[in-house]
């Protein structure tokens, strides 16, 4: 797979990323003991080179696992789809713990379950589809408070006793929650308390054995505002190597446990003695590194995209294989098959006679998009259930989408969804098909299952007619990836076309074509987001091919570890598949799993929006908010500018520091900005960069939105200004209204001048605010940071009054 994670993928223990994926398309191995690899709906261009992977990954398993040996059998069967759903793997189980005896484990762990009562147990968990017959006691709770009530549950292993997952976040009285900053714990304190909890719930872990997960864990910069946790994940070394074997706590920042789960594997861990010693490994994975210059998106603190930059990864072949530590030979990390080193190319695509050509007037209405999609493809007779949502498009909120869906009556089959998403303006036609149709789906493994009926060659010509008809001027825009791992599955064909932009590939941007068997469009994707071309320069990357290859080989160490092969049957045949854990070296150039080098300041990132640069800046040292400052450095509330620095002395804009306020209480905030999106105020219309901020502000109710009159936020924040956002903020317009012939300000030698008297006079008994000689100079301009100081100020504040700022 192109630019795919080395770590991510080699590890396959607790996580299976593919971290180009916008919200990432993840298979997160949480329970091992329910080992059943699915193919995930969507896939881009960076992660759909592993597509060989997941195609072998198909024919996946239902296995029940335990730590535990001999106790109870697991009838493992390979699946495929497209047969009866009643026709799956059974387990026979022999619990050695009873239901009573494991809601009596938890209630003794964690008393507070005494609180709540036991709504059913079931052996298995029925909580998936289809629903797993594993030896594990699911104990779903109810906890009742006055007129309302929280469900949450818990497991049990039924053969052991342990414990293996258990949430008290249900407990949770949130309305009367209160949140303090800083918090009680330091992260040192609260790794102990984690610790400890591990230590009570699984006495059997030798804690020398805990390796620390530092990239899922840790230190998360605890947010400003509401609840925040900390989260400790730790891998469960066994015979001293990395394994699937791993536990997690989460704290809140008071200490109080939320959640714990711990997951264990029932394989066979074999000797961790290598025949292969880890320098012969790391000299072949270097002469396997093979490389690809890409544009990569750069993104703010809120999401959203602020720059494309070049830079290099190892194409796929370098990072879906693993090196077998016994024989030395290469080995797929899935099917565990042989896989010397190749490469991907892309192929130019042909223009059709169908070109895509794009809807003139006004607006789609749904029957006309609905129209437009049922023209290409029918939905199933079944799927009788049709239903419309006209939205901001989730991939890019500048468009806006009919969002349309066709399901059975009774929703009965959901992998037999038929949606389409199409753009109300264009009309062009961004998801086609069924999306879902790679989700559970286990046959009759008795009969012998029909490889695809027609070549890849066809299929690609089909899937060409499709690209070229669905997507704007698609043979000038995009390439035809190809390689020789692309075999048909049992969903047929899988096509992906990239986009390219000078002669160079556009990572995050690209189109998926599924062709099933017979030929039929199976599901059309876009996945990506418009582009403007003249802000992406073309040019040359300021470091060779050369250069980034001496950089990797410098970084390259072969990491020894466990791995589990999935194994992979012969196409169509119903043959039983055995997972096996195996030793195998892996590539790893640094412990954050940054693995793309960015071509204009030679530094490892990860290629996507997890990017955390550090946030330095020059001139701070020194000023008596440089603590302020930092913090909000550090959480990414604010950034230094080209030059490196935050002017900390000059004034701050009003509507800047409501930005800064967005992104210390939501820096997730996001609110339509369509083409139809209304100002709110005169003069903040959707294009205003405090578009976003002025909408949070008045959906938190801190703002009145009028589109008659001007907000003025380029004006410069003033004393008294702060005053009353502050009063806002904080919910006490009231209180500060009540306050408004307060003896204090009317003392002031400068209280004429005050407007909002009641909104310093809260500010001054809050002790947010104080006045200077007997002034408050209610119109001095407020610098960058003495409103760092009061975002500090306003959080540490929140666990002492009543309004809760976020809850």
């Amino acid at each position: 797979m192109p630019n795919v994670s080395f770590n991510n993928i080699w590890k396959s223990i607790r996580i299976f990323t593919f971290p180009h994926v916008e919200g990432a398309m993840t298979l997160k191995r949480k329970k091992i003991r329910r080992a059943i690899i699915q193919k995930a709906a969507v896939v881009t261009t960076l992660s759909l080179c592993l597509l060989q992977q997941v195609a072998a990954a198909e024919n996946y398993t239902t296995t029940t696992t335990t730590a535990t040996s001999g106790a109870y059998s697991t009838d493992t069967k390979a699946v495929k789809a497209g047969a009866p759903e009643e026709a799956v793997s059974k387990v026979k189980m022999e619990p050695k713990i009873t239901k009573e005896q494991a809601v009596a484990k938890i209630i003794g762990l964690f008393p507070k379950f005494k609180e709540a009562e036991v709504a059913s147990v079931t052996l298995g968990n029925p909580n998936v589809y289809p629903p797993q017959d594993e030896a594990i006691w699911n104990i779903q709770w109810r906890y009742i408070t006055g007129n309302g009530s929280s469900g949450f549950n818990s497991e049990v292993d039924a053969i052991t006793g342990d414990v293996l997952q258990v949430s008290l976040s249900g407990f949770e009285d949130y309305n009367n929650r209160t949140y303090e900053y800083p918090p009680k714990l330091t992260e040192a304190q609260a790794k102990e308390v984690a610790l400890q909890w591990i230590g009570k719930i699984a006495p059997d872990i030798d804690k020398n054995t805990l390796k620390e997960q530092e990239l899922y864990g840790g230190t998360q910069n605890l947010p400003l505002f509401g609840p925040s946790y900390y989260s400790f994940n730790y891998q469960i070394l066994v015979n001293g190597l990395p394994s699937e074997n791993s536990v997690s706590v989460l704290l809140d920042s008071n200490g109080v446990l939320q959640s714990y789960g711990r997951s264990q594997s029932e394989l066979t861990y074999p000797s961790a003695q290598p025949k292969v010693q880890a320098d012969e490994a790391k000299k072949a994975m270097g002469h396997a590194l093979d490389l690809e210059l890409s544009y990569y998106p750069e993104y703010s603190p809120n999401g959203e995209i602020k720059q494309y930059y070049l830079g290099y990864s190892p194409k796929w072949k370098s990072v879906s294989s693993v090196l077998d530590a016994k024989t030395g030979v290469f080995i797929d990390s899935v099917t565990g098959q042989p896989s010397k080193p190749a490469t991907s190319t892309y192929k130019p695509l042909e223009p059709t006679a169908k070109p895509f050509t794009p809807h003139q007037g006004n607006e789609l209405t749904a029957e006309e998009a609905k129209s437009l999609v049922t023209k290409l493809l029918t939905p199933p007779k079944e799927n009788e259930r049709f239903a419309s949502n006209s939205t901001a498009d989730w991939q890019d909120r500048t468009q806006k989408v009919w969002q349309l869906s066709w399901d059975s009556k009774d929703f009965s089959s959901y992998s037999n969804r038929f949606e389409a998403r199409v753009n109300v303006k264009t009309g062009q036609i961004l998801t086609l098909g069924y999306p879902y149709s790679y989700a559970y789906q286990p046959i009759d493994t008795t009969k012998k299952q029909d490889p695809a009926a027609i070549s890849r060659d066809t299929a690609e010509k089909k899937a060409n007619w499709w690209v070229n008809q669905l997507y704007p001027n698609a043979a000038e825009s995009l390439k035809l990836l190809t390689t020789d791992g692309f075999d048909a599955d049992r969903e047929g064909h899988t096509f992906i076309y990239q986009q390219f932009i000078h002669g160079i590939p556009v990572q995050m941007n690209n189109v998926q074509v599924v062709i099933s068997p017979t030929g039929a469009l199976k599901h059309y994707e876009v996945r990506s987001r418009a582009i403007d071309e003249a802000s992406i320069p073309a040019g040359t990357p300021k470091m060779t091919e050369e250069q980034a290859r001496q950089l990797y080989l410098d970084h390259l160490q072969a990491e020894l570890r466990y791995s589990r092969i999935t194994g992979k049957a012969a196409e169509g045949s119903a043959k039983e598949i055995k997972p096996e854990l195996r030793l195998v070296y892996i590539p790893k150039f640094n412990n954050e799993d940054r693995y793309v080098i960015r071509t204009d300041t030679g530094k490892f990132v990860t290629g996507w929006s997890s990017d955390l640069v550090i946030n330095e800046a020059k001139d701070i040292t020194g000023n008596p908010e440089e603590a302020a400052l930092k913090k909000l450095l550090e959480l990414r509330i604010i950034s230094p500018d080209e030059e490196g620095l935050v002017k900390p002395n000059e004034a701050i804009k009003y509507g800047e520091f409501m930005q800064w306020i967005m992104q210390a209480v939501q820096s997730y905030y996001s609110t339509n900005r369509d083409a139809e999106a209304k100002p709110v105020f005169k003069d903040v219309t959707k294009d205003s960069p405090y578009y976003q901020s002025a909408s949070m502000f008045i959906e938190m109710r801190w703002l009145q939105k009028d589109p008659t009159r001007d907000l003025q936020p380029e004006r410069t924040l003033t004393r008294e200004q702060l005053a009353e956002m502050l009063s806002h903020i904080l919910q006490y317009d009231k209180l500060s209204q009540y306050l408004s012939k307060d003896s204090e300000v009317a003392q002031l030698q400068d209280t004429a001048e005050i407007e909002n008297k009641g909104a310093v006079a809260l500010m001054l008994k809050l002790g947010m605010m104080s006045s200077d000689g007997g002034k408050f100079h209610p119109q001095a301009a407020v610098t960058r940071a003495e409103a760092a100081k009061m975002i500090i100020k306003l959080a540490e504040i929140q666990g002492r009054v009543d309004q809760i700022i976020l809850r």
